[in-house]
C-alpha cells in the first residue's frame, strides 16, 4: 500500500504543477495604445500670503523751496501767520506707497489622477491612473478557457 500511496501522491503533485503552470500561462502582460489621458482635478481652498500695495496721494504741507519768513516769529517784517498759511494752501503734491502682507483664501486646483482611454485588440477600455501615461501602457491579459 505504501507504493500505491507514493504513486498517487506523485501523480497528484504532477497534476497540480501542470494545472498551476497552465493557469499562469493564461495570464500575461502586453502593451496597449493610449488614446487619451484626461486629468482628474480636485479643488481645495488654502490660505496664500500676498503683498498688497496701495499708492496714497496727498500733500506735504509746504511748497517746494519755500521757507517760513522771519516775520512770523514777530520780527516786525510785516508777515503774519495767516499770510503764511494762505500762501501754503497750494502745497506740494506727494505720493507714497504702502505695502502689507495679507492672508487670502483662494481655490487651488490640483491633479489627483488621469482618466486613460486605451485600445487593446479591437476594444477600447478606460482606466484611472495616478500618473500621466505615455503613448503606451502595460496591461494584464487573461485568457478565459471554456
Amino acid at each position: 500500500m505504501t507504493k500505491l500511496y507514493r504513486r498517487l501522491l506523485v501523480a497528484t503533485l504532477f497534476a497540480l504543477a501542470f494545472l498551476a503552470q497552465s493557469a499562469l500561462a493564461d495570464t500575461y502582460y502586453d502593451y496597449a495604445d493610449v488614446l487619451s489621458a484626461t486629468p482628474i482635478t480636485q479643488t481645495v481652498y488654502g490660505d496664500t500670503q500676498r503683498e498688497v500695495c496701495r499708492t496714497v496721494h496727498g500733500t506735504n504741507g509746504l511748497r517746494a523751496g519755500r521757507h517760513v519768513p522771519d516775520g512770523v516769529s514777530g520780527s516786525g517784517q510785516g508777515y503774519s501767520l495767516a499770510d503764511v498759511i494762505r500762501q501754503d494752501i497750494a502745497s506740494t503734491p506727494q505720493t507714497s506707497r504702502t505695502c502689507e502682507t495679507v492672508s487670502v483664501r483662494e481655490p487651488q486646483t490640483r491633479t489627483v489622477g488621469y482618466r486613460v482611454a486605451y485600445r487593446y485588440g479591437n476594444k477600447t477600455y478606460t482606466r484611472t491612473l495616478e500618473n500621466r501615461p505615455g503613448d503606451r501602457i502595460r496591461v494584464r491579459v487573461k485568457i478565459d478557457r471554456p
